[in-house]
Formats: C-alpha cells, sequence, structure tokens
C-alpha cells in the first residue's frame, strides 16, 4: 500500500479518503446486515404474540433476509453512501465526534425511512409469506426498531472508520468512558 500523508488537516481534522469513507459505508451495511436477523426475529415474535414461536420466526425472518434483505440494504448503502458522502464533505470541518456520529445517525434514519416507505408501498402478493411480512413494514412494532437500527449502522459505520483513520494519523482514538460521547 502507498504510504501517502494524511487528508486531515488542521483546517479539515475531518477530512477523509475516498478508501476510508468505502470502508465506513461497508461497516455500516455489514453490522446492518448482522443485527437484523436477531433484531427482526425479537420484533416478528413480539408482533406474533406467541413467544414459542420464535424459532418458526427466525426461519421466516432469515428467509427475507436471504431473498430481500440483503439486496435492498445493499442498494440502500450504494445510494445512501452519495448522501454520506456529501455529508462527510460537509462536515469535514467539524472536529467534534459527536456532532459526526449524530449527523450520520440522523442519515441512516432518513435513509432507513425512506427504504421503509418504498418497501411499504410495494404491491403485495397475497399468497406470498413475505408480502405479509413485508406488509407490516410501515407499522410502529417493525418500523421504529429498524429506523433505531439504520440509524446505530450508518453511526457505527463512519465511528468505526473514523477511529481507524485518526488512530493511524496518530491522532488520540476516537474512545471515551463507556456511556459517554466524545466532543
Amino acid at each position: 500500500m502507498i504510504d501517502r500523508p494524511s487528508p486531515r488537516t488542521a483546517e479539515h481534522p475531518m477530512a477523509f479518503r475516498w478508501s476510508e469513507f468505502r470502508r465506513g459505508a461497508l461497516a455500516a451495511l455489514i453490522s446492518f446486515n448482522v443485527l437484523f436477523l436477531p433484531v427482526a426475529t425479537i420484533v416478528g415474535t413480539i408482533s406474533t404474540g406467541n413467544p414459542s414461536g420464535i424459532l418458526v420466526v427466525f426461519f421466516y425472518v432469515a428467509l427475507l433476509h436471504l431473498v430481500y434483505v440483503l439486496a435492498i440494504s445493499a442498494a440502500a448503502t450504494v445510494i445512501g453512501g452519495c448522501a454520506a458522502y456529501g455529508l462527510g464533505v460537509l462536515l469535514r470541518g467539524v472536529s467534534s465526534v459527536r456532532r459526526h456520529v449524530f449527523a450520520f445517525a440522523g442519515l441512516g434514519l432518513l435513509v432507513g425511512g425512506i427504504v421503509i416507505l418504498i418497501v411499504g408501498s410495494w404491491p403485495k402478493a397475497e399468497n406470498d409469506i413475505y408480502g405479509t411480512l413485508l406488509d407490516q413494514i410501515t407499522t410502529p412494532i417493525v418500523a421504529l426498531p429498524l429506523l433505531a437500527l439504520c440509524a446505530f449502522s450508518v453511526a457505527y459505520g463512519w465511528h468505526w472508520t473514523a477511529s481507524r483513520a485518526l488512530e493511524a494519523d496518530g491522532v488520540e482514538p476516537v474512545s471515551t468512558p463507556e456511556g459517554q460521547l466524545p466532543d
């Protein structure tokens, strides 16, 4: 790998390379997909009102994940990634990690909300189990945990890659005592 000087300067302390941006987007995509299965299984089990049916819900959520969610989340990452890159450019002069985390969490909420509205407006097949599951995506019991997952994943992707990039520059790591957000 070519050792290039850091893009971060006193004027732009949070400027990131394209490769760092891609790494953050990939971290967001992976974290969303890793957490989707347990979150959706718990939400699905609660919404059915039958805790003993958790294995059946897990099976259907796993199939839903393989058939729809992986592709949808990849597309949302590519499309939302453009907005994330623009947001990163706008915030490159802001040194507050907290502001970046909240800004990227807000972007995750926005992109997640748009995806939920689009998926919720798809025509449903009455005899298709996925149509039944996707039909509930706009209900608060399903949408709110998914929105939280989107916000967390995008903020985590930014934080994960920013921590590594700043650490590689020899800047103090972007970590704080448990339960506190850095400034």
